[in-house]
């Protein structure tokens, strides 16, 4: 009588406060990744210049000088645009990642109570087919 009102509590607790914390854990770690590679304001500065080095020229410059300045500044900002690129593909992976794997172990978590039942009526019948 005591074993069936444990597992009958564990029953309750696992399908429900459990699978609730467990959705709450996963929301968590979305919104983690999401702040920790700040994907809502990388896409907006993506070609921002990488730490905000710009160059700027004088009217008198000579032409030479003008066509530095600009190699400067367009390599400035497609360095950013990489850097930035990078950030926003590892966090969009990162996140690609904990869905997969959340699915799979909620999946898990659902079938878990009934594993061991079922791992050992596998040993049973496999006992009986080697007989």
């Amino acid at each position: 009588m005591f074993l069936n009102g444990i597992f009958f509590d564990y029953i309750t607790w696992h399908y429900s406060k459990a699978l609730t914390l467990y959705i709450r854990l996963l929301n968590t770690w979305w919104w983690y990744i999401i702040s920790l590679f700040a994907i809502p304001y990388v896409i907006p500065q993506l070609f921002t210049p990488y730490k905000g080095m710009l160059l700027a020229v004088e009217d008198t410059a000579s032409l030479w000088q003008k066509y530095e300045c600009y190699i400067i500044n367009l390599v400035s900002r497609l360095f950013g645009a990489f850097c930035r690129i990078l950030v926003l593909l590892t966090g969009c992976f990162l996140l690609c990642v904990l869905v997969i794997v959340g699915t799979i172990s909620y999946g898990l978590w659902l079938i878990a109570p009934f594993l061991p039942l079922a791992f050992i009526s596998l040993g049973f019948l496999i006992i009986y087919a080697t007989l």
